[in-house]
Order: structure tokens, then sequence, then C-alpha cells
């Protein structure tokens, strides 16, 4: 399991995951109402389902964990959660993963030149061969001087790219990068590109350039393309439930003589 980063853009501390165990739940949105004689119905929120992670971290040393006790009592939440999974694939969020934005319309299942089908993909009519549009499919929290990898699968009778931009904490542009281009609409065609954020990025957009339909973007903190997967990031979060439990407590130099375990949820809220 890798590093846990927790707090602001900008200020994501890292919490030591390497010795820990991670268990992401999807909060339920759905009512369902099916008893005795009265009428069965069932009522599904319009929110998508939030999340709620469990971790637990054993054996784990001062310096790694002291970061989450000092947001836990900083009361300056909430703060965003970068879980290990979502790093190795997709630090967008879910709905941003999906290319839920406006400028764009739901046009059902495609299928993917690599295998596959994508369940969701977008239409975006705006494109065309003589007047390129671009689609800011999402933006994913950053750490400077850490290879990332956008990607998304996209088609067009016309040459079409994604591309990412970095942003610094005032949300500005900062630098951008183009993958190369591609020309279809048989079947989405997934392209990449990689860049190193420069100093003071803490963002990036995932921008889709031209592309008439298009499914699947991501951003991972990776040098090059992982399996996609839905959208991992929680913007807004609070902790709760931090329970420690010391395993050994000695006043020597060594941290090694230190160590607690301890376990917390994360709770994504505002979505």
């Amino acid at each position: 399991m890798g590093c846990y980063r927790i707090g602001q853009p900008g200020h994501l501390l890292p919490i030591d995951g390497s010795h820990a165990g991670l268990v992401r739940g999807w909060r339920d949105v759905t009512t369902i109402h099916d008893q005795c004689l009265a009428p069965a119905w069932a009522f599904m929120s319009r929110r998508r389902p939030g999340r709620v992670w469990r971790i637990g971290l054993e054996h784990a040393r001062v310096e790694e964990i002291s970061g989450l006790h000092e947001l836990y009592v900083s009361q300056s939440a909430p703060f965003m959660l970068v879980d290990p999974w979502a790093q190795a694939t997709n630090v967008l969020t879910p709905r941003g993963s999906l290319i839920d934005v406006s400028g764009v319309s739901v046009v059902g299942g495609y299928d993917l030149a690599d295998g596959g089908h994508a369940s969701v993909a977008v239409r975006n009519d705006a494109a065309s061969a003589g007047s390129p549009s671009v689609t800011y499919a999402a933006a994913g929290p950053v750490l400077p001087g850490r290879k990332v990898t956008a990607s998304a699968y996209v088609g067009a009778p016309w040459p079409c790219r994604v591309g990412v931009a970095f942003l610094n904490a005032n949300m500005g542009t900062m630098t951008g990068y183009w993958s190369p281009t591609v020309t279809g609409l048989g079947t989405l065609q997934r392209v990449h590109v990689t860049a190193t954020p420069p100093a003071g990025a803490v963002a990036a957009w995932v921008i889709i350039n031209n592309a008439q339909i298009a499914a699947r973007a991501a951003l991972s903190w990776t040098d090059g393309p992982t399996s996609w997967g839905i959208g991992g990031v929680a913007q807004q979060a609070v902790i709760t439930d931090v329970s420690d439990n010391v395993e050994i407590a000695v006043p020597d130099p060594s941290s090694h003589l230190r160590l607690m375990g301890t376990s917390f949820t994360v709770t994504e809220v505002g979505v």
C-alpha cells in the first residue's frame, strides 16, 4: 500500500500507508419500501453515492501519523483525500472521470479500440473539422515534480487529442502538454500524455481537444497510462472515529521504539 495524501491542494500531507489496510465503501442513496401489503416503491437520490474510507495503520512511527493527528484536531475541514488506489488509477472525481460536464450530452455506451466497452460516453456537437472545440473534462490534484499521465478514450472523423494543463494555487494555468492526435470513430482510442508538474503546481486539467465522442477520462500519478478506473479523489471529506493503540513507547533516540496502531474514518461530503 502506498502513501495517503490528506489536506488541501498544495498542502497534501503524507500519511504512510505501507503497513495499512483500506476499505472503501459507497453510501447507499436508494430507499426501498417492499413490506407486507403496502405498495412497493423505491426512491433513488439524484446525488451520486458518497464514499467512506475505513483506514487502519499498524506499527506506525510518530512521524508517519503526526500529520493525521494534526489535521484531526485543527478543525480546518473539509479536506481532500487522495488514497493509494486513486494515485495509481485516477485522481479525478467520479463524475469528472465520466466527463460529466456542461457542453456535452450522454450518448450511452461505446466500444473501445483496445477491447471492452465503456458504459458511458459523451458527445460534443460543437466539435468539427474546421473549428476545434475544447472540453475541460476535470481537474485533479498533483504534486510538483511527480509525473502524471492524463488520458481519455476519444474519437472523431478528424484529428483529436488529449492534453494536460497544470494549475497554480490561484487556479491559473501554468504550462500544458498535448498527446499525439488520433482519427476515427468506429471505436474509441485511448490517447495519453505524460508530464512533470512544475514548481508551484497544485492541480491539472484533463483537456479533450475536438473529440466528437469521448469517455473514461483519467489522471494518475504515474509515468504512463494504467488501467482505467473510476475517479477516486474525495474533494471534500472529514476525518472521524480516530482510535490510537499504543504498541510500544520507549524514550530512546530510535523512532522504531515508538510504534502505534491507528484507525480512522474519512467520510466524503458535499457530493
